[in-house]
């Protein structure tokens, strides 16, 4: 009788937890949802699954939508994490993702192959599509934390360079000029202590930097737009390190106690800057201006002492940002990018007058009808394997 009693209180109590935790995550995260079943889901069309192709691909993309949103999610993560390192893991299960703890001392999440050949196909329609109008296009690959060999430990399966050189040369092939953060970090003579964080999948702002000039010198190559090119030059940027300042989503998943915070890269003009940003939200509009520190930047993010996440310093990933900066020589740039693309275009924004960007996870409008309503000279795409590998993205219609 007792344990019938026991059992009944345990299932009611399950049943109360998913309830509310269900019940959250749905209206606490209803726009995000919204946008997966309505427009997401064509990222998870199987083109010969039958008459229910369409409900089987929208119910991938709620998946992935709730698996993202879910509520505690993060203190589940970091509880997990915790528990497991307790029991001496190096590599750490997180449901459908695996961490480890690369050679380097880096957070990573392990990455298993794909197919990116229908994403190359979206690419390239896109850029042909482009090209008919006269419009320029350049894709920038912007890779994550493996920029050396050997950084996996012994024995460790990983994709993630692979499906990389698939992306890269699969894009050079279909003629559209590509920059590969790879590259870039070689040309420049990074290492990984400047070029990426050991808590953040996300790479450092001085690799954000060293892009952004690589994307300055390709846009000065098509002639459709001529970014000042001494808005490039590192010399003239005062450069301030915040030690152990900064704790990526990687490192807030184990928690400090497992990894030592980031030192924080602070990038800012020693030159006179006054630029206008003008924010497109689901919550409405917001216009700034002012320096670069001031209009662009979030500064406050790097007030105070000890460490947080301080990456949105150099911008919040919002829907769609516009910059004018009169200063900057005369030019119209659409940059459709995720988060690893949104320092670049803030540095953007001091060498082209006109600058748009697009995040296409947080908005229903494409590609194509942000090129109808700004008129674009040139369009940068800024995008991780992410992008592609959880389809968050609509190009085209």
């Amino acid at each position: 009788m007792i344990k019938k009693i026991v059992n009944r209180i345990l299932a009611i109590a399950l049943i109360a937890s998913i309830a509310v935790i269900g019940g959250a995550t749905l209206f606490g995260n209803m726009r995000s949802l919204g946008y997966a079943f309505a427009v997401n889901y064509t990222q998870y069309l199987d083109k010969d699954g039958g008459p229910f192709a369409g409900i089987s691909a929208r119910i991938a993309s709620l998946t992935a939508a709730i698996n993202v949103n879910i509520l505690g999610k993060d203190w589940f993560e970091k509880t997990n994490a915790r528990m497991q390192l307790a029991l001496g893991k190096h590599s750490l299960n997180f449901g459908s993702t695996t961490m480890v703890r690369l050679n380097t001392g880096h957070l990573y999440d392990l990455l298993g192959d794909a197919d990116v050949s229908d994403d190359i196909e979206s690419m390239k329609a896109l850029n042909d599509t482009l090209g008919e109008d006269g419009i320029p296009m350049i894709f920038v690959y912007a890779h994550g934390t493996l920029y050396e060999d050997d950084m996996l430990p012994t024995g460790v399966a990983d994709f993630n360079d692979k499906v990389a050189d698939d992306m890269v040369n699969g894009m050079r092939e279909a003629g559209i000029t590509t920059i590969d953060s790879r590259e870039v970090y070689k040309n420049r003579g990074m290492t990984l202590d400047d070029a990426i964080f050991r808590t953040d999948l996300h790479w450092s702002i001085m690799t954000a930097f060293n892009v952004y000039r690589a994307s300055c010198e390709a846009l000065l190559e098509t002639g459709a737009i001529q970014p000042d090119m001494t808005a490039t030059d590192i010399g003239r940027f005062d450069i301030e390190i915040l030690e152990n300042a900064h704790m990526g989503g990687m490192g807030e998943r184990v928690g400090a106690e497992a990894v030592e915070p980031d030192d924080f890269q602070v990038i800012t003009p020693a030159f006179e800057t006054y630029i206008r940003q003008n924010i497109m939200t689901s919550e409405g509009y917001q216009q700034r201006e002012g320096t670069f520190e001031q209009a662009v930047m979030n500064a406050d993010l790097l007030e105070g002492g000890g460490y947080s996440n301080r990456y949105d310093s150099y911008g919040y990933h919002t829907e769609i940002v516009y910059y004018t900066n009169e200063n900057a020589p005369e030019g119209r740039l659409l940059i459709v990018k995720d988060s690893y693309g949104t320092p670049v275009t803030s540095f953007m924004s001091l060498a082209v007058r006109d600058v748009c960007a697009l995040d296409l996870r947080k908005t229903q409008k494409t590609v194509e009808q942000l090129v109808d309503e700004f008129k674009p000279d040139a369009v940068v795409v800024i995008h991780c394997q992410e992008m592609f590998r959880g389809k968050n993205y609509v190009f085209i219609n």
